[in-house]
């Protein structure tokens, strides 16, 4: 069985706008439906990343497709008759990851790969996306499993460090509102569009897991509005690092047959999308 992993977009340019006017939000996807491109290349480090296959379908505003990273490299085989390997140099070995792209949830469902991780493919999408509409800015966060994150983190006996890196929810002027508190107008006036907070707490007390600002960041963190990373010491004493999409990411399992099948992946994508959206809903930011 593979993995698949689901992500969260979020508007960061014109998130403000979105909050001033709700049909923004949806002009912005169809933007984003529209000029999604296999034309657009990008070329860092000698390595080529590109959309290849998309497949943009109207009936549910979804786009299946791939991101191809091609370079050059070494291919190993085994030959019967020599009883040994051969290395033959490629110009355009390739590698890619296939994805759902859910525009009406604003999610990205794909199965990684050993060489091409999630973290990298986040980032392919988000710079793709970027240059194929250069007006709109996005931000791209693994999804969480709140349960599983709450638990590990529960788990420690001492916090010392919390660090938490958010965007303003997209087009959900409530959360963003409870998030802020009675300062986010004056916030917005600001007109950041990325927060980091850092809570420290003294080497005896540590950081009260229970309190309600702890859980309101947990809360957001899982909604797929951000990271967060938890330093501390376990019950016997040794330093923990934990940061919430490695420990804690949203997964669904996936046949290894079927994990690149662009006819198969929107369907373990649309279940899991479903769970997660029903997760999502039981829990809000207080």
């Amino acid at each position: 069985m593979s993995t698949m992993y689901f992500a969260k977009l979020n508007f960061n340019s014109q998130i403000y706008e979105v909050y001033d006017d709700e049909s923004l939000k949806e002009k912005l996807l169809n933007q984003i439906f529209q000029d999604l491109s296999e034309k657009v290349i990008y070329i860092e480090e000698n390595k080529k990343y590109k959309f290849i296959t998309l497949e943009k379908n109207t009936s549910d505003f979804s786009i299946t497709g791939r991101i191809v990273l091609v370079s050059p490299g070494v291919n190993i085989s085994y030959d019967e008759v020599k009883d040994d390997v051969i290395e033959q140099f490629n110009e355009n070995n390739a590698t890619y990851v296939t994805f759902y792209f859910d525009l009406k949830t604003e999610e990205i469902a794909f199965v990684p790969k050993r060489d091409f991780g999630h973290q990298m493919f986040i980032s392919m999408f988000k710079t793709l996306l970027e240059k194929c509409v250069p007006d709109i800015e996005v931000e791209l966060y693994l999804e969480k499993n709140i349960n599983q994150l709450r638990e590990k983190i529960m788990k420690f006996a001492n916090i010392s460090i919390v660090d938490i890196n958010i965007v303003p929810p997209n087009g959900d002027k409530e959360d963003f509102d409870a998030l802020f508190s009675t300062k986010s107008d004056e916030i917005k006036e600001t007109w950041a569009t990325k927060f980091s907070i850092r809570l420290g707490g003294t080497a005896k007390k540590g950081i009260n897991i229970a309190s309600k600002y702890l859980n309101k960041m947990i809360v957001a963190v899982s909604k797929g509005y951000g990271e967060m990373k938890v330093t501390g010491k376990d019950n016997e004493g040794v330093r923990t690092v934990l940061t919430s999409s490695e420990e804690a990411p949203f997964t669904k399992s996936i046949p290894d047959l079927h994990k690149d099948s662009l006819s198969e992946i929107p369907n373990y994508a649309k279940s899991g999308i479903a769970e997660l959206t029903t997760a999502k809903s039981t829990v809000k930011i207080e």
